[in-house]
């Protein structure tokens, strides 16, 4: 019994128990699937895109990256939410904003206790995205 004890102990070392507090957006139109920031006929600059939440009169701004999606993918948008807001909001331009209702909770880990991450977004009130997904695809 105690072997398996060390083992389990020795496995969760090597677990990263960060919050789940990031995701990966893909801007997609609805009505083809063309990528709306990384394709050829993109409509938005991915240098102008903020990811922002509001509270009361302060601005809380998310720090956001490319990243490749891999073969056959074009590229992403990684989004750590440094906070776990009620609503965020993605500007994609200076007229078009979006609005995502993020629902977190707690996780029970076995190495790393309970813990705040984010389930899934409401995308514009309308499209639950769930963070099982990997990739959430946002469709315009």
């Amino acid at each position: 019994m105690a072997i398996i004890s060390t083992l389990v102990s020795s496995c969760c070392a090597y677990v990263n128990c960060s919050p789940n507090d990031y995701a990966r957006f893909r801007i997609l139109r609805a009505s083809n699937g063309e990528d709306l920031v990384f394709g050829p006929n993109r409509l938005y600059d991915k240098d102008q895109i903020k990811f922002y939440s509001l509270h009361g009169t302060d601005t809380t701004f998310f720090n956001y990256a490319p990243i490749s999606g891999g073969v056959g993918l074009d590229s992403l948008l990684y989004v750590n939410f440094s906070s776990l807001p009620e609503v965020a909001y993605i500007r994609l331009s200076s007229t078009d904003i979006d609005t995502l209702l993020v629902t977190h909770g707690s996780v029970k880990d076995r190495c790393c206790g309970t813990f705040e991450a984010i389930k899934k977004f409401r995308y514009n009130n309308a499209l639950d995205v769930s963070m099982d997904a990997g990739v959430q695809e946002l469709k315009k």
